[in-house]
């Protein structure tokens, strides 16, 4: 196998993202908390690869341990994630959060 290398300047920024279905996957939702994403891939798996959709996702919310080593060993020095807003804010005008989904997320 050949293996390549890659070099980049000493302040070079390389990083990631991830939006909160990648991350969340379905873990944890209540009844009515589907997103447009939910909904598609339940209407519609045969447009996604191989079937695979926002269900487990990327798992990351289960497997960031593991996924944080391997950003280190491919040389990431940023990553961003998010939360599902929508699942986290109950009453936006209130600010009203949702004390279960808050616990969930702050593992």
């Amino acid at each position: 196998m050949t293996q390549y290398s890659m070099k980049f300047p000493k302040d070079f920024i390389l990083g990631a993202a991830a939006s909160a279905w990648q991350t969340e996957g379905w873990s944890g939702k209540k009844e009515g908390q589907d997103s447009y994403i939910d909904v598609w891939y339940k209407n519609d798996r045969k447009v996604w690869h191989n079937g695979y959709g926002p269900a487990v996702a990327t798992d990351f919310y289960n497997r960031y341990v593991e996924d944080i080593d391997l950003m280190q060993v491919v040389g990431l020095t940023h990553y961003r994630s998010s939360i599902n807003w929508s699942r986290f804010m109950l009453d936006y005008e209130q600010g009203i959060v949702d004390e279960e989904y808050a616990t969930y997320v702050d593992k």
